[in-house]
């Protein structure tokens, strides 16, 4: 243990070689392991001095030298701690310190980059080279904005490091070259300001002569375009088509003339107010400008008349047209005879009438606007207003046709759907009726079918009472079968030979009937039957109690 002590103490007073940061890492690293040994012999040391408390205990004859050796090893190891977290401090403020100049050094290799780049820019000789050249400042701008707070972060730290006791000479060389870095950093900072300016100033001439060249171009393009504008004419569709794209053009050429007056000419007076180098040409564009713009506004206007002139006509011809297309795809349905076979049926009909008839009420509209485009076209004494009249004439005539014919169709649906729907009463009543009928005639027979049997003359004399009032009863259900035979008279007047709303007929009713009657003439004997022999069994009981 005294070897190892003596061993990594001579370890820790070693002088530190700083070189670079792979040098002062890799001797963090060595101090950090020998950190891990230190901690792996303590317990070592503890059992050292397990040892020696209980040679001491136990009266060792050496015991004095025992404790001495025991005070000794503590002492020595706690001073190798000590020592060693000292060293990993001082380590690591080294690392620090080399960080940070690796830091500064990095830096001054980036502003000079920067120097070197605003130095070997040539200036701008157009535009385009402008704003090449302003996006590059702008990014060396952002870029330098950002590295603003580096730099004040690095001169914090070095602020720190100064304040702090570093044994190394790396303090001295690295306050130097924070010295170099703000001095670049400075000069950079001028140098750029100074470039942007002087790009604003070139921009600003070369924008608006870019503007200028753009307008020049657009207005030239546009009266080559109009004066050469023939296009199909023959169809509504093909003028109105024109006449959007001269509105389009219209406002497009305000919108032109709009930016000429607000903003190119005021900039071309400001700089000849500035006596600009180029102030004569600006004039001259000036003039230009407005003479063309003047131009194109001219051509524009009577192209837009004439179209506008044709497109009335065209406009009258199409709405014809479509009026007369409208009636023709009507005419057919208002045409045909089906009024639906049943109730159902003829109220489908009778709805899709009632749409029809407001698709022609909606329609309306169309017509109205016919005539108001006529009555416009003829007060403006249009060159073909004889010809507008008589096809104004034709289509209202066609009109006043279908529309005749329509109310005609929906007076025959309605008187359809009245028949059928007393067919439907009819059919409904008789159902009702049967079921009723069938109801008491299946309930009579079950009463009719059961036995005669019964114990003595009086039982007897009930039943027959009982039969007789369900005989003077059929009375009253004659009647009622009469209503059914007609019921089903008036249904068969329709011509219709089906109920859908029962199974029951005519024929199947009276074959219950005619049965029923059948089963009332049998119950009437065997009551018969059953009379006569309870009057026998009474004699027989009478003339056997003498």
């Amino acid at each position: 243990m005294i070897l190892w002590l003596e061993l990594v103490e001579g370890q820790l007073h070693a002088e530190v070689g700083i070189r670079d940061m792979s040098n002062i890492q890799n001797i963090i690293k060595k101090n950090q392991l020998l950190g891990h040994e230190i901690t792996s012999h303590e317990r070592h040391c503890m059992d050292i001095n397990v040892l020696a408390n209980e040679m001491i205990e136990n009266q060792h004859f050496d015991g004095d030298n025992v404790r001495q050796k025991q005070e000794e090893i503590n002492s020595r190891y706690d001073d190798v701690k000590q020592l060693h977290e000292k060293r990993q401090d001082m380590l690591l403020h080294c690392q620090e310190i080399t960080v940070l100049l690796r830091d500064t050094v990095e830096h001054q290799v980036w502003i000079e980059d920067r120097h070197r780049f605003l130095s070997m820019t040539p200036n701008a000789k157009d535009i385009i080279a402008v704003d090449a050249l302003k996006k590059k400042l702008t990014r060396l701008e952002a870029e330098m904005i950002m590295f603003e707070d580096t730099i004040s972060d690095v001169s914090i730290q070095v602020q720190k490091c100064t304040r702090d006791t570093v044994p190394h000479p790396i303090i001295s060389n690295m306050k130097v070259h924070h010295e170099n870095l703000v001095i670049k950093w400075d000069a950079l900072k001028t140098e750029c300001s100074a470039r942007y300016d002087k790009v604003d100033q070139d921009k600003r001439y070369y924008s608006w002569l870019l503007d200028v060249s753009e307008e020049e171009t657009w207005i030239a393009e546009k009266l080559e375009a109009l004066k050469l504008e023939t296009g199909n004419r023959d169809t509504l569709a093909a003028v109105n088509r024109l006449l959007k794209k001269f509105d389009l053009f219209g406002r497009e050429l305000d919108t032109h003339n709009e930016h000429i007056n607000n903003n190119i000419l005021p900039a071309g007076q400001d700089l000849i107010e500035t006596r600009s180098p180029h102030a004569a040409d600006v004039e001259r564009k000036i003039r230009g400008l407005r003479d063309a713009i003047g131009e194109l506004y001219n051509v524009c206007a009577a192209q837009k008349a004439l179209l506008t002139d044709e497109a009335a006509l065209l406009n009258f011809n199409w709405k014809a047209e479509t009026v007369e297309t409208f009636m023709s795809q009507k005419e057919s349905f208002v045409l045909t005879e089906d009024v639906g076979s049943d109730l159902t049926s003829c109220d489908v009909l009778i709805t899709r009438h009632t749409n029809y008839c407001t698709a022609l009420t909606s329609f309306r509209d169309n017509i109205d606007s016919l005539t108001e485009l006529k009555d416009k076209l003829i007060s403006a004494q249009h060159a073909q207003t004889k010809a507008l009249k008589q096809r104004h004439t034709d289509v209202m005539k066609r009109w006043d046709k279908l529309i005749a014919e329509s109310e005609a169709r929906r007076k025959k649906l309605l008187a359809a759907r009245d028949h059928f729907s007393d067919l439907e009463k009819s059919l409904s009543q008789f159902a009702s009726l049967a079921s009723q009928f069938n109801g008491w005639y299946e309930n009579a027979e079950e009463d009719l079918s059961e036995i005669v049997f019964t114990t003595s003359v009086d039982e007897c004399h009930r039943l027959r009472d009982d039969h007789t009032n369900f005989v003077e009863s059929l009375s009253k259900k004659r009647e009622e079968f009469k209503e059914l035979e007609e019921v089903d008279a008036i249904i068969r007047s329709y011509h219709v030979h089906v109920n859908p709303y029962t199974w029951f007929t005519m024929d199947t009713l009276e074959d219950g009937w005619q049965c029923l009657l059948r089963s009332v003439k049998e119950r009437d004997l065997d009551i018969d039957r059953e009379l006569k022999r309870q009057k026998q069994n009474d004699d027989l009981r009478q003339a056997y109690a003498k």
